[in-house]
């Protein structure tokens, strides 16, 4: 690319779907909601990032849905019609986070993580991991099912509802 002179009009994205757990809690593999397998690489090279020596580091949670919005809005185009993802273009600039927290599901398992919990429900919607990972980043305590923690895992279990209810919206 820089050979043909197309680095100052590309955008090059680098991410994964997940990660994966090698050894982590004496697992291998991803299927889960453990960090080792959700928090994955998201870097952009945009010829403004470059120009400034690069973007910084944000450690605010992001969805795969918003690559989309964001390399569009990075290209100077619009989307016309709706998107669950949101742009991280603006977050590149210095912009508050576009979200408060992330969502994931896997086989009508879901997990929700924000910057200070994160909660992994089964299919019958109880709660079988739950972080407090403003004290505990490297989930070594899960409190799941602890009655000391029953008004938060309520809290986080209807956050899930609610992304998931907005989720099936259809747009008017």
């Amino acid at each position: 690319m820089e050979k043909r002179g197309e680095m100052d009009n590309t955008i090059i994205a680098f991410t994964s779907d997940h990660g994966e757990m090698n050894g982590d809690w004496g697992l291998i593999y991803k299927m889960n909601f453990l960090d080792g397998a959700l928090r994955v690489p998201l870097l952009f090279r945009t010829p403004e990032t470059a120009a400034n020596g690069g973007a910084g580091v944000s450690d605010a949670p992001v969805e795969n849905c918003d690559l989309g919005p964001t390399l569009v809005e990075l290209a100077g185009a619009e989307l016309d019609h709706p998107q669950f993802g949101r742009s991280l273009a603006g977050m590149m600039n210095g912009a508050p986070p576009v979200r408060e927290d992330a969502i994931s599901e896997f086989r009508g398992e879901f997990m929700l993580a924000d910057n200070d919990w994160k909660i992994a429900l089964n299919r019958e919607g109880q709660a079988y991991l739950l972080f407090h990972l403003a004290e505990d980043p490297h989930e070594t305590r899960n409190l799941a099912g602890n009655p000391d923690y029953h008004d938060t895992e309520s809290e986080l279990r209807l956050r899930i509802l609610e992304r998931i209810s907005t989720s099936q919206l259809k747009a008017p």
